[in-house]
């Protein structure tokens, strides 16, 4: 941090106090003048800084440049090398061209004692393991381990102490993933049961707790080979990808396998997740655990750098293959994006069928205990048959399931709805009876042309006419607003419990306009003050309605206006609307 220089324009940002103890003056104002330790964009302009200026130098130290874009993280440089030759040459100018920048390399480590001896800057000698990218290394071994985890004695068990203590167990790798998925379902386990941060668990989940916790310690002699890839231009090198899922969790799991080579397959990178918590079906967890190995595959091809010769997925769900070696477009959204993203990561004729025996990534969605997953070779070596030769591998048809035709559309009905439309606006008119005196008007203009000169209406309008005039602005109305319980009662069916009309019992009156029911048809008051027909307030006719009964009424208040119009129309959030109304009233004003 302290090698690179920080401009002169951004010094006044990293300001600080300064005061020598026991003295009485005032403060002195310093200013960094290189990147400080503690900022948060900090190691985000170490590693730029480092990659611009190994951009700048590629050309002259070409190697050295490739190793510092690819393998360098923060000040933490890991390089593979075939040979010991190979290894000097590659840090001599990995340290040359940090060295014009400003960085000295030092510490140098290697598996090889040879390359220790004869280079410069190397670590004390006697170190048997070596702190590197969050993992332990054994340079005696060339292994790799995972931090120790101690186990903490808690005063009680909590929500808390379980994220706090998973959260502690940096797992890069994925290498004992199924022992941290277990303790994952146990923490989605609280949740669902709506547990508080500090409330103190109760049986059986501190069972299940305490016997996870105990098994922390064990971490530490988890142990996987540093190098598994070819140690010689010959041996050409195979990625299998396993993936499974469960009710509970989903993962994948790839190994890498050397062909004629002298190792087994060896686990290289591991990934598990926790079933959400919405209900899913297990075919459809099935195909997230295929996108999680095919993204995993993705990341693992790329950051390898090895040339691959082959590449094979394997699954022990017909349904999820089905999905994916088919044409994603004929399936509903949910199979049809994933299975678009699969295709595009990875070839469907990768894709193979294996027996849920063998599959390696059934650990990832069961779980399994530290003390187990250590001796389990189907976990850190796959299959028996994935290290022999292609005939040994499990052959198995191809054939669309019943659950997974079940998710495809079947057909495509295109269905146009026709509404009428109406040549009035009942925004044009101030007053609803206005727009009920125009309308009654077209429609005697209309019912005269259809007719002889002697069957032709004149005169003024008639109260039968009004009456129709308002049924077509009310049928209008409600079937804007009142569509699916208008469609329910005509069919003879109950309007669903979750409708806002549930309460007022509505029903469909001989003119097919909707009305509040109940148990008052049997009072001495009017049919329509018994069953008063069904508005909602925005409806564009109800403005009108409102203003015109408030205004015959001499600009009565809210309630008084409201209990008029209740005379007839049942309004859906009435009063709110008739408060808004007559606030814009300028008489009232």
């Amino acid at each position: 941090f302290l090698q690179i220089a920080l401009h002169e324009d951004d010094r006044d940002a990293v300001r600080f106090l300064w005061r020598e103890k026991g003295a009485g003056t005032e403060p002195t104002v310093f200013r960094f003048t290189r990147l400080c330790f503690g900022l948060s964009c900090s190691p985000f302009l170490a590693i730029a800084v480092t990659q611009l200026h190994a951009q700048r130098n590629s050309e002259k130290y070409k190697q050295g440049a490739s190793e510092v874009l690819k393998n360098m993280y923060v000040d933490d440089l890991v390089m593979s090398c075939s040979s010991k030759e190979e290894a000097a040459r590659a840090s001599s100018e990995t340290a040359e061209l940090l060295l014009r920048g400003g960085f000295k390399l030092t510490k140098w480590v290697s598996n090889m004692k040879e390359f220790n001896s004869c280079i410069h800057n190397s670590a004390p000698t006697g170190r048997e393991t070596v702190k590197t990218l969050g993992l332990q290394w054994y340079t005696s071994t060339d292994q790799l381990a995972l931090n120790h985890v101690s186990l903490k004695l808690e005063s009680v068990a909590t929500k808390r102490n379980v994220l706090k203590t998973l959260s502690e167990v940096f797992d890069p790798l994925g290498l004992i993933a199924p022992f941290l998925v277990e303790a994952k379902m146990l923490l989605q386990l609280m949740w669902k049961m709506g547990k508080d941060w500090d409330e103190p668990l109760t049986q059986p989940l501190f069972g299940r707790w305490n016997q996870w916790r105990m098994q922390l310690p064990l971490i530490a002699n988890i142990r996987t080979d540093r190098w598994m890839g070819p140690r010689s231009s010959t041996e050409e090198v195979e990625l299998h990808v396993f993936c499974d899922a469960s009710s509970a969790a989903y993962g994948a799991a790839i190994y890498l396998k050397v062909s004629n080579g002298a190792l087994e397959p060896h686990l290289v990178m591991a990934k598990a997740r926790v079933a959400p918590v919405k209900s899913v079906t297990l075919p459809r967890l099935e195909l997230l655990a295929t996108l999680v190995g095919a993204r995993l595959l993705t990341y693992v091809k790329e950051q390898l750098g090895l040339p691959i010769r082959r590449i094979t997925c394997w699954s022990d769900s017909m349904v999820a293959l089905s999905w994916i070696k088919g044409d994603s477009s004929k399936w509903k959204p949910f199979i049809r994006n994933r299975v678009q993203e699969i295709q595009q990561l990875t070839d469907p004729l990768w894709w193979h069928h294996c027996p849920t025996k063998d599959n390696s990534a059934d650990l990832l969605s069961r779980g399994s205990r530290l003390d187990h997953l250590k001796e389990n070779q189907l976990w850190w070596h796959g299959p028996a048959w994935l290290g022999k030769p292609d005939d040994f591998w499990p052959r198995a048809a191809n054939a669309t399931t019943p659950t997974a035709a079940g998710e495809e559309i079947a057909e495509t009905i295109c269905v146009c709805t026709v509404e009428p439309e109406y040549c009035l606006s009942e925004d044009s008119y101030e007053n609803f009876d206005t727009l009920l005196r125009v309308t009654a008007w077209c429609l005697r203009f209309l019912s005269n042309a259809r007719r002889s000169v002697s069957e032709r209406k004149f005169g003024p309008l008639q109260a039968e006419e009004l009456r129709r005039a308002e049924k077509i602005w009310v049928y209008k109305a409600q079937s804007h607003e009142f569509q699916m319980e208008i469609s329910c009662l005509r069919k003879k069916q109950k309007i669903p419990q979750t409708s806002r009309l549930n309460a007022l019992d509505p029903f469909l009156d001989q003119d097919d306009l909707l009305r509040v029911g109940g148990r008052i048809q049997m009072s001495s008051l009017s049919y329509e003050t018994c069953h008063p027909l069904i508005l909602s307030k925005k409806s564009k006719i109800v403005e009108p309605l409102i203003r015109q009964c408030h205004q015959r009424n001499l600009h009565c208040g809210v309630e008084h206006t409201l209990s008029i119009l209740r005379r007839k129309f049942w309004i859906m959030g009435g009063r709110s609307k008739v408060r808004k109304v007559l606030r814009a009233c300028v008489v009232c004003r």
